[in-house]
C-alpha cells in the first residue's frame, strides 16, 4: 500500500444528498451537516447532537435535527431521509467545534461499498492524508446551482486500516461502520497520532474557520462552485474521477482551474512532494 492524498467529499451536497452546510462569512464559522443514515441502528440521532448556543449567526436551533428539518439547508430526498432522525456521523475528527458534546474524540473514517473498493484499488495505505470537503452556503441565501462554495473543513492522516471488528478500539463501537459486515468491502481508517513528523498537529481534526487557502471553488460568481482553483500539481497528477484531457484544464501560473466531478466521494492522487508542501501550507508550516 502507498501514501496518497485524497480529497474526500462529505455531508450534504447539491449533487448528492440535496443540501448544503451553513456558513457565516463574518466569523468564518460553519456547521457541517452530515448525511442521513439509511441503515437502521447504524447511526446516532440528529436530535442528540446538541449545538452550542449562538454558535452560528442566523441559526436558531438547539440540535442538528432542527437545523436539517426546519431550514433550507437540506431539501428533497436528503430532507426526507433526515426526518427519520438518524445521522451518519462520519468522519470522526476529534472535538467538534459546534457541538456541546462530541460523540468521540478519536480520529476515524469509515468507508464501504464502491467508495471503499475505489480506495483499495487506488492503493490507499497508512500515511495517506484525507482532506475532507463539503459545500457551504450563507444563512438566508437562496438555493441555486451557483450558490455556495466547496471548502476543506478537516483532515485525517491514516495510521492504520482495520477490516476486522475485533481489531477496533473499544471506543469505535459507536461508529456507524462498526456494525457493518467487515472485510475488504468495509473498513475503518484510524488516524495517526500526528499529521506531520516534527509538528504538533494532531492526526485528525477540524479547521474551525476555513481560511481562503482552504476554499476550492473559483471565486467568480459567473461559474458554478464545481469549478475549482487548485495548485498546478493536481493537473499534472490527475486525481481519480477528474478530467484526463489537457483541454479540460486551464492553467494560469501555478494555479489550475477544472470542473470537479459531480459525483463521487474520494478523489485520489499521489502524496507527492508538491502535494505534501500544499497540505503543509494549509496549516502555515
Amino acid at each position: 500500500m502507498a501514501a496518497r492524498l485524497i480529497l474526500s467529499r462529505k455531508g450534504f451536497d447539491s449533487a448528492a444528498g440535496h443540501g448544503y452546510s451553513p456558513y457565516d462569512p463574518k466569523t468564518g464559522r460553519y456547521i457541517l451537516l452530515h448525511i442521513p443514515e439509511t441503515v437502521r441502528n447504524h447511526g446516532q440521532r440528529y436530535a442528540d447532537l446538541k449545538l452550542k448556543p449562538g454558535y452560528l449567526a442566523g441559526i436558531d436551533a438547539s440540535d442538528l435535527m432542527e437545523v436539517v428539518t426546519n431550514s433550507p439547508y437540506a431539501y428533497g430526498s436528503g430532507a426526507r431521509a433526515a426526518v427519520k432522525g438518524q445521522v451518519h456521523f462520519d468522519p470522526w475528527l476529534g472535538s467538534c467545534p459546534w457541538l456541546v458534546n462530541t460523540p468521540e474524540t478519536c480520529g476515524a473514517l469509515g468507508q464501504r461499498y464502491a467508495a471503499q473498493r475505489h480506495l483499495r484499488n487506488m492503493d490507499v495505505g497508512p500515511g495517506s492524508i484525507f482532506l475532507f470537503l463539503s459545500r457551504f452556503i450563507e444563512p438566508g441565501k437562496k438555493r441555486h446551482w451557483r450558490s455556495g462554495f466547496h471548502a476543506i473543513f478537516g483532515w485525517l492522516r491514516v495510521g492504520a486500516i482495520v477490516c476486522d471488528r475485533r481489531d477496533l478500539p473499544e471506543g469505535l463501537r459507536a461508529h456507524p461502520h462498526y456494525n457493518d459486515v467487515f472485510g475488504p468491502g468495509n473498513a475503518i481508517y484510524l488516524a495517526a497520532d500526528r499529521l506531520f513528523d516534527g509538528f504538533d498537529i494532531p492526526g485528525a481534526g477540524y479547521f474551525p474557520t476555513p481560511a481562503a487557502c482552504q476554499v476550492l471553488s473559483y471565486d467568480d460568481l459567473s461559474v458554478t462552485p464545481r469549478v475549482w482553483a487548485l495548485p498546478r500539481f493536481f493537473m499534472d497528477q490527475k486525481p481519480s474521477y477528474f478530467p484526463k484531457t489537457p483541454e479540460e484544464w486551464r492553467v494560469q501560473g501555478n494555479t489550475c482551474y477544472v470542473k470537479s466531478p459531480a459525483r463521487g466521494q474520494e478523489f485520489v492522487t499521489d502524496l507527492s512532494e508538491p502535494a505534501i508542501a500544499w497540505v503543509r501550507s494549509l496549516f502555515g508550516v
